[in-house]
């Protein structure tokens, strides 16, 4: 009877790794153009986009993302997250950010979470992307019942002296 138990939890955890390795795992695009935005920020100042989401999804939704016109990686990083970044789960967004400043890899689901809302802001004085850059995540997702208001997610760098 052990015998058979232990043959059938081996079974179970093999196959659990081998299904592991099939599961979605984020490519480094995301991280490669926060970097490139971090590298870009001048010392002494700071630099910010914020990809935002709202109305119905399917129905009236919009995607936009401020930044500052006369910053070149603003308006490229923007324009990046325009076109890469997820409209439907903000969650996405805000993982890939989370993972890219923390230097891990995410496996499996990054959207789509079940989560009811996210609401906070996360401070990093050092990231993995750039060396002296500080980073700050801002970003909300609504209450089911309120999910007609914006989502957003605000990645602030800022360069020490």
């Amino acid at each position: 009877m052990r015998l058979m138990v232990q043959s059938a939890l081996v079974a179970l955890l093999t196959g659990c790794a081998s299904s592991a390795s099939r599961e979605y795992e984020m490519d480094n695009a995301f991280c490669d153009q926060m970097a490139t935005f971090a590298h870009s920020v001048p010392r002494g100042q700071q630099r910010s986009v914020r990809l935002a989401r709202g109305g119905r999804m399917y129905v009236d939704h919009y995607k936009s993302c401020a930044r500052s016109i006369d910053d070149p990686a603003s308006v490229a990083f923007c324009e990046w997250l325009s076109e890469n970044g997820s409209a439907e789960f903000m969650e996405a967004n805000i993982n890939q950010a989370v993972a890219c400043l923390q230097g891990q890899r995410i496996r499996g689901s990054i959207g789509n979470t079940g989560v009811i809302a996210w609401q906070g802001e996360m401070t990093f004085w050092h990231t993995q992307l750039a060396e002296g850059v500080a980073a700050k995540l801002t970003y909300f997702i609504p209450p089911v019942e309120r999910r007609t208001e914006e989502h957003f997610l605000e990645i602030m760098f800022e360069r020490k002296d």
